[in-house]
């Protein structure tokens, strides 16, 4: 079992206390609770940064020729590479027959090449594969498609290679956990021939394992990646990069004459992963930040290369910035960057232009050490549009406080004063599932982030509402705000009602740390997390509700009698499907489904009603009083 983290933070020089709590994993028991108990105060809070219960998608596009991700069987001859270079999230049916691995760019930590496949608790569809917490036993399946080894024998000293690497940006697997490679014998029988137990983060290590054995030299050879795992969740990451199978290979051929790009840049933003286009062009210098490259070179010989950037402008057709190379000595296995200055983005677009959209491609030539291109370029898409992105899209953890009026906010910055229209929120679904809880969605224009007694400054509080889950990869929940926000600083968040764990979708790739802050005692405190949580406002115009993709419908909205002792008749211009009844303290007390409420078997006292239409995810409210 791995020991729970523990993070403290003194929050204030008054009198209140805090509890810090963190857990990085659904596995990890028991946990050591340090509680600070100045006087005056006995409630505590937490925050928690824990694996996913399901997968993302890729961060980035790569726009090249895209391999069918459908499985069909075919026969390959040698040699046999893939370094995964290619757009995901599924492995190319080109190299493997299964598609239960996840491609990415995300999980790994310091990887030989972009793109790899991670092995971890989900299936090819990103659920778990079993929904009993804890489970355990074999998890994901990797296999090669038919290899013609026919034509060779022992003599032709044939090798299995690749690299791998334990936990990387996910969760460490544990030593009751492996990675297994088995081959395909004649007779369709599987034989295990390397594994290894479970380890937190180690660098990315190279195995060699040598086909020699005469029951593997026929026409159909085939070999398969199978990891154990914690089947509950997002657990127990292995990420594989770099296969290869060839000839005339020692067992000491561990090195790859490959000099290869490794992530995609952030892009020209300084602050945001995107941002709105009305919101950029009013301040296009501070909003522009260096683009950072990253490379390495994978043998162990020093070579030189070239990187070059482009930034084309898609929506006006234009070429705002063009390096076409700047000359580098790279050290023989040895990571290496290289920063690209801030480009010049055309923003003289035509009256009326609500978008942009900008194409950066980033490319290099490896000189000697090119041992594969399809790894030397990598393009990416910025959309400035009608939202704010800190994260890259893709959630590798979970992030979630807990504690009964907990609150979170997320800070943002308006150059000039804007509408928000909705805040979009990706709940990550784990061992269990929390819809059914309360949140009050919040912004503000300022919060007391140093807790010098000046107070918060609210601009909207929608109560009564859920967190839910979209069926789609790292899908958001989009709550309608429409409100005016002033230009500078801003922030979004909710207030959870519950003490249970909500789980925000959180990035560990971008860090938004400064951003992020929570309250749970009476004073906020900034995250101890790095990383940025899946949180978004959408600004600019109205436009339709993205949870329903049709336009929210006029709803005239009224009850009588009111107080009422027996019927709570409801005047709706809408069918109704389905109504629940809140306590003032917000408990759920009853569910029912048409316009004529029976309360009688209700306590005297306030009560609001939550109303679902059949048109529309987001519910209306009434209050009403018991007799």
């Amino acid at each position: 079992m791995t020991q729970a983290k523990l993070s403290t933070n003194i929050l204030s020089t008054i009198n209140k206390s805090l509890l810090l709590f963190v857990s990085n994993s659904l596995k990890s028991m028991p946990v050591i609770l340090l509680i600070f108990i100045l006087s005056h105060l006995t409630t505590f809070s937490q925050e928690r940064l824990i694996g996913m219960g399901y997968n993302g998608d890729l961060v980035f596009n790569q726009i090249k020729n895209n391999p069918t991700f459908v499985a069909k069987l075919m026969t390959v001859g040698l040699p046999y590479i893939d370094d995964f270079s290619y757009i995901g999230p599924k492995p190319s049916s080109f190299f493997w027959l299964n598609t239960n691995a996840y491609i990415n760019n995300t999980y790994s930590k310091d990887q030989p090449t972009f793109g790899m496949a991670t092995l971890d608790g989900l299936n090819a569809k990103g659920l778990p594969y079993n929904a009993i917490p804890f489970s355990h036993g074999y998890a994901d399946t990797l296999t090669s498609q038919r290899i013609n080894l026919f034509p060779y024998n022992k003599s032709d000293s044939i090798y299995l290679s690749f690299f791998y690497q334990p936990q990387g940006l996910g969760q460490d697997p544990q030593p009751e956990d492996s990675l297994i490679v088995q081959f395909k014998a004649i007779g369709n029988v599987w034989k295990q021939v390397w594994a290894v137990a479970g380890q937190p983060l180690q660098p990315f290590k190279v195995a060699m394992i040598p086909i020699d054995t005469s029951m593997f030299f026929y026409s159909s050879f085939q070999f398969r990646f199978i990891n154990k795992a914690t089947l509950s969740g997002n657990n127990d990451h292995w990420n594989i990069d770099y296969v290869k199978v060839a000839k005339s290979r020692t067992i000491s051929d561990t090195l790859v004459n490959d000099i290869a790009l490794t992530r995609p840049p952030k892009g020209f933003l300084k602050n945001y992963y995107n941002m709105p286009y009305n919101q950029y062009i009013q301040d296009t210098t501070n909003e522009k930040g260096i683009q950072r490259v990253y490379l390495k070179n994978n043998s162990l010989l020093a070579d030189n290369c070239q990187i070059a950037c482009e930034t084309k402008n898609i929506t006006l057709s234009t070429v705002d910035y063009l390096n076409t190379g700047v000359s580098n000595i790279v050290t023989g296995g040895s990571d290496y960057f290289f920063d690209f200055s801030s480009p010049f983005i055309n923003i003289a677009a035509p009256v009326g232009t609500s978008a942009m959209v900008i194409q950066n491609k980033y490319w290099l030539d490896p000189g000697a050490a090119a041992a594969n291109v399809f790894n030397d370029t990598i393009y990416q898409k910025i959309v400035l549009s009608n939202y704010y992105a800190t994260d890259d899209g893709s959630a590798e953890r979970a992030y979630s406080l807990y504690g009964s009026a907990s609150k979170l906010a997320y800070k943002f910055k308006a150059n000039i004063t804007d509408s928000m229209q909705y805040i979009a929120i990706h709940w990550a679904q784990l061992n269990s599932d929390v819809s059914n809880k309360l949140i009050n969605i919040t912004v503000w224009s300022h919060i007391d982030e140093d807790n010098s007694g000046e107070g918060d400054d609210t601009l909207a509080v929608f109560t009564l509402l859920k967190p839910d889950y979209i069926d789609s990869l790292n899908g958001f929940v989009y709550y309608p705000i429409r409100r005016l926000i002033p230009a500078g600083d801003f922030y979004i968040g909710f207030q959870q009602i519950s003490p249970d764990f909500l789980n925000v979708g959180f990035d560990t790739n971008t860090d938004a740390s400064s951003k992020i802050f929570y309250n749970s005692a009476g004073v906020w405190a900034n995250t101890a997390f790095e990383g940025a949580l899946l949180m978004r406002p959408y600004m600019g115009s109205y436009f339709a509700n993205p949870n329903l993709n049709i336009y929210e419908t006029k709803k005239i909205l009224s009850c009588y009698p009111n107080p009422t002792e027996n019927f709570l008749h409801i005047n709706l211009d809408q069918s109704i499907d389905r109504v629940e009844i809140y306590s003032i303290a917000g408990s759920l007390v009853a569910i029912q489904k048409n316009k004529i409420i029976d309360v009688r078997e209700l306590s005297s006292g306030y009560y609001f009603a939550k109303i679902y239409t059949n048109y529309d995810i987001n519910p209306l409210y009434i209050k009403f009083i018991k007799k």
